[in-house]
């Protein structure tokens, strides 16, 4: 993941991160998130597979991600629409809708993909 300057962006979008994998780079992607929050979009999307719970139980992940997890609610209290897009190893994820009531400004999309911006449609409902 290489992080250039963002300057104004209104959209930001990510997709791949798998935390949990042992691959994954979560300082890389905490870096990225502090330089959104310095700077926040309108909105932030994670376009699937935020998480790999093919490769770890989900408490685990949280329990050693609080760092992204801290960032990803700052994120959202600085006024960002965080849009999390479901993938095939996230998808597990409905079992855990409860813990991400915390996060403001986060709205989960499993089965309907629709992105609105200033009222249009972005992608049709699947």
């Amino acid at each position: 993941m290489k992080i250039n300057k963002i300057n104004n962006s209104k959209i930001i979008s990510v997709s791949d991160v798998h935390l949990g994998y042992h691959r994954s780079n979560p300082d890389k992607f905490n870096a990225f998130l502090s330089t959104l929050i310095k700077n926040p979009p309108e909105y932030f999307t994670i376009d699937g597979d935020f998480l790999d719970l093919w490769r770890a139980e989900f408490d685990e992940i949280i329990d050693s991600h609080k760092e992204t997890f801290k960032l990803l609610k700052t994120l959202g209290r600085k006024g960002t629409k965080i849009i999390y897009i479901l993938g095939n190893h996230d998808y597990q994820i409905r079992k855990h809708k409860d813990f991400f009531r915390q996060f403001p400004n986060l709205k989960i999309y499993e089965d309907e993909y629709i992105c609105k911006y200033r009222s249009k449609t972005a992608i049709k409902p699947v």
